[in-house]
């Protein structure tokens, strides 16, 4: 709960919106106590008061210093056009009959003076709820749909699900890991930007490598190595003369990155994908 005294402003309605005439010609009420509850939109800051929810809310315009009280307990980051309800109660003045607010459609506004109390109600639960799709093609132009989302009230708090499906719709393959832990996804803050992080992610995988791109492995008792020098470790059921047999099929092979050092590869096998193993890079 948030207590704070702030010094009265005097009412700019102008702040607000456009009134008519009318309106600027008549004063507006005397200040009183007001409880309600206060949404901050994209385009919209309403209130609706405490025993008036059927009414139509009230436009609200809000002083330098309520605005900084009220900024306490919004949330730091925000996607456009999401709202926030904010249990209020302040001190403040209500407008004559005119028209305010966004496209002129609410009959009153209300002017936030000096907030008394606040609390953040609510926020959308969906806060880092973020979806990809694409398509992946395997052997003989079988083609798999790809899709990555993430869900978590913070996208640095949100969990990033991968998930490939054959054509018939049956799962072939799923990971799920914290974003935070996957390069590329540690960056967004909200929903738009990690969806457009998560096709970035998916279609790494889409590029059409093949097993022939998988690193040679020249000696048996060491691991195979890719160009720049980073290691590729095989899967334990995966020994060298299966590696080479299947880096000469020239396989369809999806690569994702894991983490952030490193990428998993998998292969078509027994009607499901398997990983083949894990391809270090620079972090």
């Amino acid at each position: 709960m948030l207590a704070v005294c702030v010094t009265p402003a005097s009412p700019s309605w102008a702040q607000s919106a456009p009134t008519d005439t009318a309106s600027v010609q008549q004063p507006p009420s005397e200040t009183r106590r007001f409880r309600g509850v206060y949404v901050s939109g994209w385009e919209a800051q309403l209130f609706v008061e405490a025993g008036r929810e059927n009414e139509q809310p009230h436009w609200a315009a809000v002083t330098p210093d309520a605005r900084a009280s009220l900024a306490q307990v919004l949330p730091t980051v925000s996607e456009p056009g999401e709202g926030f309800r904010v249990l209020v109660e302040f001190d403040g003045r209500l407008s004559p009959p005119g028209r305010y607010g966004h496209l002129a459609v609410y009959t009153h506004a209300v002017l936030i003076e000096r907030v008394i109390s606040a609390r953040l109600e609510s926020r959308p639960s969906a806060f880092c709820d973020a979806e990809a799709s694409g398509a992946w093609r395997g052997a003989n132009n079988r083609i798999y749909a790809v899709t990555a989302s993430t869900t978590g009230p913070t996208c640095a708090q949100s969990v990033v699900l991968l998930v490939v499906r054959d054509s018939d719709g049956e799962v072939v393959w799923t990971d799920a890991r914290p974003a935070a832990q996957v390069m590329g996804l540690t960056a967004p803050t909200t929903r738009t930007p990690m969806a457009a992080a998560l096709q970035a992610w998916i279609g790494y995988g889409a590029r059409g490598e093949t097993t022939t791109d998988l690193p040679p492995w020249p000696l048996e008792r060491e691991p195979p190595t890719s160009a720049g020098g980073f290691e590729f470790a095989p899967e334990s059921w995966i020994d060298r003369e299966t590696y080479l047999e299947m880096r000469a099929r020239a396989e369809p092979m999806f690569c994702y990155v894991q983490g952030m050092e490193s990428l998993a590869c998998l292969v078509e096998r027994w009607d499901q994908l398997e990983k083949v193993g894990v391809q270090a890079f620079a972090g």
